[in-house]
């Protein structure tokens, strides 16, 4: 009766679930965990390079933020202001 897996195809499944949760966590973890991360692929930044991206990022994620509060109340969002802009 029905779809019966084997156990080694139920293992395998599970072993690919926890796979995609360590990856998700990880992505978590370096968009917000901070800039603790200096590994090889950011050699020699100056603090006036570190300290405009972190300015940028900040700004971004206000954006954002301010874009999902007019989605909330019903607004259009970002894309008309841009819109509205270019003219």
């Amino acid at each position: 009766m029905g779809w019966n897996p084997s156990h080694e195809l139920i293992v395998f499944l599970v072993i690919c679930g926890c796979v995609v949760f360590v990856f998700i966590g990880y992505a978590l973890a370096r968009l917000y965990g901070g800039d603790s991360f200096d590994g090889p692929g950011l050699p020699g930044m100056t603090p006036e390079q570190a300290s405009y991206m972190r300015e940028v990022r900040l700004r971004n994620r206000e954006d954002m933020f301010h874009a999902l509060q007019g989605m909330e109340k019903g607004h259009r969002g970002m894309g008309i202001m841009l819109i509205d802009t270019c003219q």
